[in-house]
C-alpha cells in the first residue's frame, strides 16, 4: 500500500467559553485554523482520515496511530509533501 504524504489546513469547532453565560453577550471567537500533517489513509467525498504514524513497511497489514478523520467541508487546503527517503 502507498499513502500520500500531505499537509490539511482546516477549521475546527472550539468551547471558547465555560461555565453558564448569557447567550445575549456572546462574542465568538474567530474560527480555529488547525494544520495536520500525515499519510493520507483515505480520500473520503465526505471525510479525509489521515494517520500521522505508520509501522513500516507500509503493507496490507500496515497500522496507523494518531489517525484523525477531517470532514472534507472543514478542509481549506490540501497539499501532497514530498517523501524521502
Amino acid at each position: 500500500m502507498d499513502w500520500p504524504l500531505v499537509k490539511i489546513m482546516w477549521i475546527d469547532s472550539c468551547e471558547p467559553y465555560q461555565g453558564w453565560r448569557h447567550i445575549a453577550s456572546l462574542e465568538p471567537p474567530a474560527p480555529t485554523e488547525c494544520i495536520s500533517v500525515g499519510f493520507l489513509a483515505d480520500d473520503g467525498e465526505r471525510t479525509k482520515t489521515v494517520a500521522p504514524h505508520i509501522t513500516h513497511p507500509a503493507d496490507e497489514n500496515a497500522q496507523g496511530c494518531g489517525i484523525i478523520v477531517i470532514p472534507t467541508r472543514a478542509v481549506v487546503t490540501m497539499e501532497r509533501l514530498a517523501v524521502t527517503s
